[in-house]
């Protein structure tokens, strides 16, 4: 392939486009060119041509798609500055040595059509044996490149399909912790340095940045995540960060969480460092406003040893908010106690009942707003209350390396109350999972500058993608089953690597097991009926990984 770019690069890229496009790229001096692999395009111009064989078909359209095919073009993609692009072909580069090269221009398109210039492109199977994917990186992106209307100069010959978030570097900081609306249509980002506030859309399957901070101690999100609070402990100042903005002084909080409110404004509740309470309001309407509206205590007789906000489990589902807890009071004694507001104006409170535990020396614990609370030892990270619809309550508990999610069980006759069972387990870490967004661009910087021995630069590229997608497993587990479909013999070496990379041993080892027909299976399925989770067998499937991608083998 570096004869094939070099050949390209040798001949006058402008030649064949007219004056008004020349004149616009000339003024660039950044682009990038790939080759398209003839092999990958042949086979979606062969079953594009199959499926519009049909004699009613305008084969009009099919005319460029034949030349290119009978006539074994090399194709190749230049991408400039601002993301225009030009598609040219090449004939005769078979020759050898090449004579008599001619290269005219296939398809321009227009600035923006791709993030430009690319530092990686190539072209992968699609689910649709006629179609293409097209991926570019950085950043990563993933786009469908129809073959009729690409090469017929129509709008829609490239679709993006999915598109990794640009990086920003404050959002490569540590995260020290996640905070939500109470109805979870919005979540704020609390990290080392600074953080950033998220609005959660299209029925929760994307979320858009609404702003960020530059130094918080707690933070508190409302109006859906179009608008945050941020409170910093070394000079008490409480920001409610609207235009203007609006500040005011607060006694010590540890810690800041907001309740509906049935009138448009947000009521923001602060628990000092002195187990009093801080009832705050945040106005919008003639202008923004932020006021404390009072300060009290719960109705207790002694001073409790902490009290904590309950998880806002079941607020704004079918019941009223106010009938859910909303404090958490533990005594030095290990009685707990629940508190609702009983005037929302004034902020008194009513408690609405008492558990008392036995246990003198509890630290640490987590409440949700339907009366159930979990103690903490040492070992957990966090805990997080959440529903079903029909409000019974699941449980996540965080671990180092896992997370799991306890669900409520039905009470029989021989149990005193519900019993708990943990219905699934999500593994944190591992080979994919563990990688961060700032370790994949470190890894990605290190592979550019020092590519490894024995790969072509396609395999190259190809191999940096596949980094970069880690961070979107799923686009990851759709290219292996495309590379898997793609054959007629479902060939388990075309995609076992991607599949390793997810994680999916036992996947991999049922592939090969219908792969009756493969002359490595019983090597395969030995190697794979190892305890993979064991150092030595960890480490023999990287030295097999490797010796694969050395003899440019990526199953």
């Amino acid at each position: 392939m570096d004869c094939l770019l070099q050949l390209h690069a040798s001949l006058d890229i402008f030649s064949s486009l007219p004056v008004s496009a020349t004149s616009r790229h000339l003024n660039q001096t950044a682009s990038t060119a790939f080759w398209l692999d003839r092999e990958v395009v042949g086979n979606a111009l062969n079953a594009t041509l199959k499926k519009w064989s049909e004699p009613d078909q305008d084969n009009a359209r099919l005319r460029r798609i034949k030349d290119i095919k009978d006539e074994s073009w090399d194709l190749f993609l230049r991408v400039f500055g601002d993301g225009s692009v030009v598609v040219s072909a090449v004939a005769n580069l078979d020759r050898r040595p090449p004579t008599l090269l001619k290269q005219f221009t296939l398809q321009q398109l227009p600035p923006s059509t791709l993030p430009g210039p690319p530092s990686h492109l190539f072209l992968l199977r699609n689910p649709d044996p006629s179609m293409l994917t097209l991926a570019v990186s950085s950043p990563l992106a993933i786009f469908d490149l129809s073959p009729v209307a690409f090469f017929d100069a129509h709008n829609d010959g490239l679709k993006l399909s999915s598109r990794m978030l640009p990086r920003v570097a404050e959002e490569e900081s540590h995260i020290i912790r996640l905070v939500r609306t109470p109805e979870g249509g919005g979540v704020g980002i609390v990290r080392a340095n600074g953080g950033e506030a998220w609005k959660v859309i299209k029925n929760g399957t994307q979320l858009v940045r609404s702003g960020s901070w530059s130094s918080a101690d707690h933070v508190v999100v409302l109006q859906r995540g179009h608008i945050f609070v941020t409170y910093l402990v070394s000079d008490g100042t409480l920001t409610l960060h609207t235009t203007p903005p609006q500040s005011l002084f607060v006694p010590a909080i540890d810690y800041l969480f907001s309740i509906p409110s049935e009138d448009g404004n947000d009521s923001i509740v602060g628990i000092t460092s002195e187990l009093s309470i801080v009832h705050l309001r945040a106005v919008y309407n003639p202008s923004p406003t932020l006021l404390i509206h009072s300060q009290s205590n719960l109705p207790l007789a002694r001073p409790p040893r902490f009290i904590l906000p309950v998880d806002p489990m079941a607020w704004g589902q079918r019941q009223s908010w106010t009938e859910s807890d909303v404090l958490l009071s533990v005594s030095h004694t290990g009685e707990l106690d629940f508190w609702v507001p009983e005037d929302t104006q004034t902020l008194l409170w009513k408690r609405t009942g008492t558990v008392k535990t036995g246990r003198t020396k509890i630290t640490k614990a987590s409440c949700s707003s339907a009366k159930k609370t979990a103690l903490r030892n040492e070992h957990i990270n966090d805990l997080d209350w959440t529903s079903t619809p029909d409000n019974q309550s699941i449980l996540a508990v965080g671990f180092r390396h896992r997370v799991e999610l306890l669900c409520q069980q039905r009470m029989t006759y021989f149990d005193e109350g519900p019993g708990w069972a943990t219905c699934t387990t999500i593994e944190i870490g591992g080979s994919v999972e563990g990688f961060s967004r700032s370790v994949v661009k470190e890894l990605m910087e290190t592979l550019e500058t020092t590519p490894l021995p024995h790969l072509t630069p396609n395999e190259q590229s190809h191999l940096l993608t596949l980094i970069q997608t880690t961070l979107e497993r799923t686009q990851m587990e759709v290219i292996a089953r495309n590379e898997y479909m793609g054959g007629d013999n479902r060939d388990p070496t075309a995609c076992s690597l991607y599949y390793f990379a997810l994680g999916k041993v036992k996947l991999v080892h049922g592939l090969w097991r219908q792969a009756v027909w493969h002359k490595e299976q019983g090597i395969m399925l030995k190697f794979l009926s190892n305890d993979f989770s064991e150092p030595r067998w960890r480490t023999a499937a990287l030295k097999n990984a490797f010796t694969l991608l050395s003899k440019r083998r990526f199953g």
